[in-house]
């Protein structure tokens, strides 16, 4: 196992480019991984990218100096597929500020990367992220593939997503983290894969090739010269934006690919970014794809009349514990708003930011399920179903059956979640319109907090009807966004 002492890279982000999803748990961050080979010693090795945000990091004080000091352990062990370790790396970071002031700026990501030798083959690389100063921690897994390079073939690195590419003298890269100089090129690394729609208009990229036929008597000729071209394709493998060819002179077996992709004309969405080289004097063909996303510009956040108090109640209502809504119910209009609104701010993490995506997307699912799930035209209920309630508690579900029956049984519709309550859980609604309610109520969940019938089938399919069975009553407490009681 490697051991390494580093001063992560600090990259001052815009807003858009700090934005999106974080691996789950105490301490969240970014990661990635690019697979290279090293043609000296005929040995592929894993380059793992890390991001962390300066802001979730903990801090302490020193007695001998004016500044704050923070240590990060890092930790990437790869497994096969017997669940043999194979080879571990691991780095202590180190960063410092000048105020606690300073340590609560948002928007600010320090980045590292690991080099992790490997052999051919399917790994599943385990990365645990350790906070030195508050003890905090988080782990994420990925499933990575090693190919078989050699010089016998053209074959092609990954592809390296960067926030910026450009080039150093050597004096300029003895102040700067050595393992992000690649030939004389200082290469920081996107380890979210993400950009912001109209704030970051470029994408840098950085790969490798190997095994070209390199004839040192050719001189420049077109013998002597590769071809590249790189190519934004959707999920379904339709080309979205094709780039101009680029013919580059080889300079020996193995060459480096360099690019700054203009995306300024390209919608939000989620693509793949495709490499294709083609050696000019045998006609040998490399490829390499990196899936990557862009995201729309932020809207402004949803703001509600701080007059209507009760709505402000209904949009946090499943978010809040048993004793909060006891509480709530007890105040006057005006400590509810103030309880509310303080309610938001305990679960934002970046206080001085005024946007508040917690916020926002609890607004979202309820604006959502309002306009989706109402039992009648232009009713606002939609929160109080069943369905309302698990989408607004839960999120947006992962896939979604429905089945329309005819006679005695019953339409019914089957969530199903993938990676809910640390486990794969279903939810199952029945409409019971033929009782008269026009609505689906939920009769049985494989989440541990919610109704559990295995025999929701049967009484399904008995020649009774499930509003016989699964009357649930409604919670007398729940009132309309209107504030009048339902």
């Amino acid at each position: 196992m490697k051991l390494s002492v580093t001063f992560l890279i600090i990259v001052i982000l815009t807003a858009g480019a700090a934005a999106g999803d974080l691996p789950q748990g105490d301490f969240p961050f970014l990661s990635d991984y690019t697979v290279f080979y090293n043609p000296e010693t005929n040995s592929p090795y894993v380059e793992i990218y890390f991001g962390l945000y300066r802001h979730q990091i903990g801090f302490i004080g020193s007695d001998t100096s004016d500044y704050r000091y923070a240590g990060v352990y890092l930790n990437a062990a790869a497994f096969d597929s017997n669940g043999t370790e194979v080879n571990a790396v691991s780095t202590y970071f180190l960063t410092q500020v000048k105020s606690e002031a300073e340590e609560l700026i948002s928007g600010v990501q320090l980045n590292d990367l690991l080099i992790l030798p490997l052999p051919p083959g399917e790994y599943v690389l385990d990365i645990s992220v350790l906070d030195n100063v508050s003890k905090r921690k988080s782990a994420r897994k990925l499933t990575i593939s090693v190919p078989a390079f050699g010089l016998d073939k053209l074959t092609s690195s990954g592809l390296e997503l960067a926030y910026r590419i450009q080039r150093v003298s050597k004096e300029a890269a003895e102040g700067l983290n050595p393992n992000f100089i690649k030939y004389n090129r200082l290469v920081i690394p996107n380890p979210l894969g993400m950009y912001l729609e109209k704030q970051n208009n470029y994408i840098y990229v950085y790969s490798e090739l190997y095994g070209l036929a390199f004839d040192t008597t050719a001189g420049d000729t077109s013998g002597n010269k590769f071809k590249v071209q790189f190519s934004i394709k959707d999920s379904l493998g339709n080309v979205v934006k094709e780039y101009s060819k680029a013919t580059y002179r080889k300079g020996g077996t193995s060459a480096i690919i360099t690019e700054m992709l203009d995306i300024r004309d390209v919608s939000p969405g989620v693509f793949l970014l495709t490499c294709e080289a083609v050696d000019a004097s045998n006609d040998k063909y490399a490829l390499s794809i990196k899936p990557f996303a862009i995201a729309p510009q932020k809207t402004k956040p949803v703001e509600l009349l701080e007059s209507d108090v009760q709505l402000m109640v209904n949009i946090a209502y499943y978010h809040l514990s048993e004793g909060e809504k006891i509480q709530v119910k007890k105040l006057n209009l005006e400590g509810k708003k103030n309880f509310i609104k303080q309610f938001w701010r305990s679960k934002d993490d970046d206080p001085s930011n005024p946007d508040n995506p917690v916020y926002n997307e609890a607004v979202r699912r309820f604006v959502f399920a309002n306009e989706r799930y109402s039992t009648r035209l232009n009713s606002h209920d939609g929160w109080k179903s069943d369905r309302g309630r698990v989408y607004i508690t839960y999120g947006p579900y992962d896939f979604e059956d429905s089945y329309d029956l005819e006679e005695r049984r019953y339409p019914y519709a089957k969530w199903t979640y993938h990676d809910l309550a640390s486990g794969h859980r279903i939810f199952i609604f029945v409409n019971d319109m033929l009782a008269g309610i026009a609505d689906y109520r939920l009769v049985h969940s494989t989440h541990p907090r919610e109704k559990y019938d295995p025999s929701w089938q049967q009484i399904l399919d008995s020649d009774f009807g499930p509003e016989d069975d699964w009357r649930d009553p409604r919670d007398d407490e729940w009132r309309s966004p209107t504030g009048k009681d339902k």
